[in-house]
């Protein structure tokens, strides 16, 4: 897995994340997807990268992996979920607050598993860079979150049929 080799680096700054994280609507979550031969290759494509980022042995290298697929793959088209209800106890206004302290967009697509797919490899690329900026983060710590990577990824890869 990956070293703690995690003293920050002048020359890689912060990669240029989108200022918000694309979620489904959780009452849209799929627990199954029939994908096209060509969607189960994008929503792969993006897994394998993942798990060479958190293989790699090192963060710095992590980061790299991941910053480079994202300057080359395509994303997802996605549009703002409307949202009239939101099928919790929260008031509407309670979950857009919420969406925008934490930087997050509740979206609909035709694309859910790719949206998935590229909501997980951005939830690395940030988990990586606090691991190279933070050194002194607890290493049982740092491979319990791996190890709900990889299990997140099982999940995606079964919800997808891609076993």
């Amino acid at each position: 897995m990956l070293t703690l080799n995690t003293a920050p680096s002048r020359e890689l700054s912060m990669s240029k994340l989108p200022p918000t994280l694309n979620l489904l609507v959780p009452w849209d979550l799929p627990t199954s997807l029939s994908l096209t031969p060509e969607e189960q290759r994008l929503v792969q494509d993006r897994l394998n990268v993942v798990l060479r980022a958190l293989r790699t042995p090192s963060v710095r290298e992590g980061v790299n992996i991941l910053k480079l697929a994202q300057q080359q793959l395509e994303t997802a088209d996605v549009e703002k979920a409307n949202l009239s209800t939101t099928k919790t106890s929260l008031r509407l206004w309670e979950v857009e607050d919420f969406d925008d302290y934490f930087h997050v967009r509740h979206v609909e697509t035709e694309s859910p598993a790719l949206c998935l797919a590229e909501g997980l490899l951005l939830a690395v690329q940030a988990f990586l860079e606090l691991c190279q900026k933070t050194p002194s983060l607890p290493f049982d710590d740092i491979e319990l979150q791996i190890q709900g990577f990889l299990s997140y990824i099982q999940l995606l890869k079964r919800v997808c049929q891609l076993d």
